[in-house]
């Protein structure tokens, strides 16, 4: 739990590397704590989408808490929407 209060710490000075440090530590630690799932997956969703769809997929299963779940659907929407984008972008041009 000190590496994960160590995260919230960091979280309050803004320091994304030391989050993720520490994050990690706890998630190898304790594969099985929601919240540092959860948290984890809001630090990386611009750089690893992917991953933090796994992250907060786990942290829901881990710890079926509604803002989980909203965070999960939110997360799960967005990446559709941006996959989806260049098909629209298409779609709207040969309709023109």
């Amino acid at each position: 739990m000190t590496n994960f209060n160590l995260s919230l710490r960091e979280a309050e000075q803004g320091r994304t590397k030391e989050i993720e440090k520490y994050l990690r530590v706890v998630l190898k630690a304790d594969p099985k704590m929601g919240q540092a799932a959860h948290n984890m997956g809001l630090l990386i969703f611009k750089a690893q989408p992917r991953e933090t769809l796994k992250l907060c997929l786990k942290a829901y299963e881990l710890q079926p808490k509604p803002r989980y779940g909203y965070t999960l659907a939110y997360r799960w929407g967005r990446r559709a929407m941006l996959r989806a984008q260049p098909c629209y972008s298409r779609l709207s041009r040969s309709h023109s």
